[in-house]
């Protein structure tokens, strides 16, 4: 979906896939599913594929905990053939081209704020990364994280993407504003948007917000990522309150809502339209590494 967003919005950038290295990308089945997704990858959006190893996503993470609790992410440090790289996660609705990010001034690392956090923590997010790739970063990230792993106690807990990349590059990074590179979907349920917009002064507006935004990053924790569908037990207390009368027959004021609701029906749909997959002939897939 990010490639097919990033084709639409004419971005002239390499793409590059990391998936599970145990996937079965040579199997000759058209009923193979994630081969399919691979092939439409390779073929359509001419991305290099490149496999990595499952301790790299630590899928024993606790509920709540799978993003966080991977360090796939410190991959991307490694990709030197290139002299920039923008890193996405899947969980995320493109809504404009990023291209203009790979002509940054000179940094090591640019991220967004995470001002969902404020005022208690003055955090960088790692929900996007710009990166001018070096071996020598990334080995030194990378062992750090491996020593995290391998040590019990205290250092251990949740020093994983943002923590190691903030410990590294919270006082050094280039600064990417948040509401064009940091919003997230949960700032739509919030009553409070003063850490997003800054200041009391300013009106929220859920329109202009995403108008103005690069993309969304989907976290609206206990709800789980929009490619599975809502708990319809849990959906009544996540979904935004409207403005005037929550709840009655005579609420009203529900942009908050709408926009909400409608940043998942798009990725659904976007989603359901790509899983209509391009048919065999295919040609054989060249795996990277």
């Amino acid at each position: 979906m990010v490639f097919d967003a990033l084709e639409r919005f004419g971005s002239r950038a390499q793409r590059v896939l990391y998936y599970p290295k145990d996937w079965d990308v040579i199997a000759d089945s058209d009923n193979d599913r994630d081969r399919q997704l691979l092939r439409l990858a390779k073929v359509k959006y001419k991305a290099m594929l490149v496999p990595i190893e499952l301790e790299m996503i630590k899928p024993d993470a606790g509920p709540g905990e799978e993003w966080e609790k991977s360090i796939s992410k410190l991959l991307a440090f490694a990709e030197t053939e290139f002299n920039r790289v923008i890193h996405l996660d899947s969980d995320v609705l493109l809504l404009q081209s990023m291209d203009e990010l790979f002509f940054l001034p000179h940094t090591p690392v640019a991220m967004p704020r995470a001002y969902w956090l404020l005022p208690e923590q003055k955090v960088l997010s790692s929900l996007l990364l710009v990166i001018e790739p070096s071996y020598r970063r990334y080995k030194a990230l990378l062992d750090t994280a491996l020593g995290i792993e391998g040590t019990e106690g205290e250092n251990k807990r949740n020093k994983y993407d943002m923590e190691l990349l903030n410990e590294f590059y919270g006082n050094s990074a280039m600064v990417l504003p948040h509401r064009q590179y940091g919003l997230v979907s949960g700032e739509f349920r919030s009553e409070n948007h003063t850490m997003f917009l800054g200041s009391d002064d300013e009106v929220w507006d859920p329109d202009k917000v995403l108008a103005d935004a690069k993309f969304v990053h989907f976290s609206d924790w206990p709800l789980p990522k929009p490619w599975v569908m809502w708990p319809h037990q849990i959906l009544a207390d996540i979904l935004p309150k409207c403005k005037v009368n929550p709840g009655s027959l005579h609420e009203s004021g529900c942009r908050d809502r709408d926009v909400w609701m409608k940043l998942y029906d798009d990725f659904r749909i976007k989603r359901r339209v790509r899983r209509t997959f391009y048919q065999p002939p295919f040609p054989s897939i060249k795996v990277t590494r």
